[in-house]
């Protein structure tokens, strides 16, 4: 998850990456870092950080946040899956031993708390995913794969 928030913001924010981190990576056929290359970077945590996390504004997150989409359907992602992306970033800031600010997490509480009424209006008018998780098995389709 933080490869594709750091190759986001590679591409969309480059004034936030270190120029250390950018020297380090490796581009593939399409001029973007490699995953790969982008998780090696974690290898010298906290001692090179990837980004100028003092620049970091709440907004240069929750852009990229609210960028994602299903790859498939183009669609919303869940709002777990959306919780995932800001636990994840609190990882990165941990790893690199940044204490995210009061205000950041205030923004960020007040965006995630919005997009949890959001998709939960959406469910109750039926223009969003009613389901969450895996869907049950079938008792049809489990004998049939016990055979």
């Amino acid at each position: 998850m933080m490869a594709r928030y750091l190759r986001w913001v590679i591409e969309n924010k480059p004034e936030l990456a270190t120029e250390s981190f950018t020297a380090s990576l490796k581009l593939d056929k399409s001029d973007s870092a490699t995953k790969k290359s982008i998780l090696a970077t974690f290898d010298s945590a906290p001692a090179s950080p990837p980004l100028h996390f003092a620049n970091l504004e709440p907004d240069d997150f929750l852009k990229w946040v609210h960028s994602r989409k299903n790859e498939k359907t183009g669609l919303p992602l869940s709002y777990s899956s959306y919780s995932s992306m800001r636990t994840a970033f609190s990882y990165l800031c941990g790893i690199y031993e940044w204490k995210v600010p009061d205000i950041f997490e205030e923004n960020c509480s007040t965006y995630f708390g919005g997009l949890k009424r959001t998709l939960a209006k959406e469910t109750a008018d039926g223009t969003g995913k009613a389901t969450k998780g895996k869907q049950p098995m079938s008792m049809r389709l489990y004998r049939r794969l016990a055979e």
